[in-house]
């Protein structure tokens, strides 16, 4: 028995023993486990570090370079404006500095002949017409530049804060738009709807400068006899559709519309600033959108914006 009882300690010592091991190895082990997963932590702590930073790096990068894109673009097309401003002002300036030489020229000889006292009545007369002549014509010339002078402050004022009341649409639509297609388009059937907007309170000043170019753009580069005016709530977002039947625009140049003196009649003196008005009020000053599309016969204007930019 006692031998028994000796082995039964012994076993139970060894077994004891044993467990003491296991118990410390797995301790060791998980000891360095964790050791492993703190390097590793802090490994990753670092890796996200470095690449934050470099992401805050690529963003300064990036909005650098936009902000470059951003100013080529605006020199561009300041450079356009002031190309397209010298070629307008250019003709009729040219012109009045021709006419002036002219009179000057006739007025020279009329005062030669009149010290001389050689002039007749039918001279007189000659001289006097001319002179009337080219000063019309310089008068003419200088309304031409007066006109388009006035067409460049409207472009550069159009982003700013309208004056103004503001009515319900649907008294807007009745009242004033109705009328002027009238008056602009004579002849031409109109169709003016809207939905879901007609208690809308709407800025009179900015509609009116919307609608007054396009109608002129209809008026004065279309042959259209048809004209659809739409006006859609959805939420807050209004979407006004304008398409006219007429003669349309090639697909090479519905991109350049909205271009600053871009026009299909250059030779009957049109400057090409209405759709670039509509476009830079639109996309601006009311913070939304306007697409140009080619339907067959007609030219759709599409514009969406935001009802509480109009409100």
């Amino acid at each position: 028995m006692a031998n028994i009882a000796s082995r039964s300690a012994r076993l139970q010592y060894n077994f004891f023993i044993l467990r003491i091991i296991l118990l410390l190895f797995t301790s060791i082990i998980i000891i360095l486990t964790i050791f492993r997963l703190y390097i590793l932590n802090r490994s990753l702590k670092s890796l996200a570090d470095k690449t934050s930073k470099e992401l805050d790096s690529t963003r300064t990068h990036l909005s650098e370079v936009q902000n470059y894109l951003h100013n080529a673009q605006f020199q561009q097309s300041l450079f356009q404006m002031v190309a397209g401003l010298s070629h307008e002002l250019n003709t009729p300036l040219g012109n009045c500095v021709s006419l002036s030489s002219y009179l000057q020229s006739v007025f020279s000889s009329f005062k030669s002949c009149t010290n001389d006292g050689n002039i007749t009545k039918d001279q007189f007369l000659h001289d006097v017409n001319k002179g009337i002549e080219g000063f019309e014509l310089m008068r003419d010339n200088l309304e031409q530049m007066k006109t388009q002078i006035e067409t460049f402050k409207r472009l550069a004022s159009v982003n700013h804060q309208s004056s103004g009341g503001k009515v319900l649409l649907s008294d807007y639509l009745d009242h004033y738009l109705q009328a002027e297609v009238n008056r602009k388009l004579p002849g031409i059937a109109a169709v003016i709807n809207s939905e879901g907007c007609n208690d809308l309170s709407v800025r009179v000043a900015d509609l009116d400068q919307i609608f007054e170019q396009l109608l002129n753009n209809t008026a004065e580069h279309t042959s259209a006899d048809k004209v659809n005016i739409s006006f859609i709530k959805s939420d807050d977002i209004l979407k006004i559709d304008y398409y006219d039947n007429g003669s349309g625009v090639s697909s090479d140049n519905l991109s350049r519309l909205p271009e600053p003196f871009f026009t299909t009649a250059r030779g009957k003196k049109h400057m090409g600033l209405g759709l670039s008005i509509v476009s830079s009020l639109v996309n601006n000053k009311l913070q939304g959108s306007i697409d140009f599309s080619a339907t067959g016969h007609g030219l759709e204007i599409t514009i969406i914006i935001q009802v509480s930019a109009i409100m």
